[in-house]
């Protein structure tokens, strides 16, 4: 088993923001031009919520999803020949690729768990221990 080192997965992430990039620009562009035809506080800081949870709600799916399902891995992952596995070489379940989104979170503090793919044996990050997963090469 080949592990994913940590500059293809920088790779993957890049691809998977320019994916992701598209429907988010045009469902902000939208919401925000909703924001100018209006003088009213509360229905801005309302769009500025329906934003902020839209972003969130999306890119949870996205990643969540796509690492779930028969690709295992994000459109990123994919194009690069890269697959999360657990254990036993499988398939995660959507709520184990939840989970594994969330802890992208603590992943972030201070690059850290990130950092972590670069200088472990097994290539993992803080969010692959938390999750109990694998990213590796086909």
């Amino acid at each position: 088993m080949v592990y994913a080192g940590f500059w293809i997965r920088v790779l993957a992430n890049i691809i998977d923001s320019v994916v992701l990039f598209v429907p988010l620009f045009i469902i902000n562009f939208a919401l925000q031009m909703m924001s100018l035809f209006t003088d009213s506080e509360g229905v801005i800081a309302g769009v500025l919520v329906v934003l902020i949870f839209t972003n969130i709600i999306l890119v949870a799916l996205y990643y969540t999803l796509t690492t779930s399902s028969r690709m295992q891995g994000t459109v990123g992952k994919k194009l690069l020949n890269l697959r999360v596995i657990d254990a036993e070489g499988q398939r995660i379940s959507a709520g184990r690729a939840f989970g594994r989104f969330l802890s992208y979170m603590l992943s972030g503090i201070l690059y850290i768990g990130y950092i972590m793919v670069g200088v472990t044996a097994e290539k993992r990050g803080l969010h692959d221990y938390i999750a109990g997963t694998w990213v590796i090469k086909n």
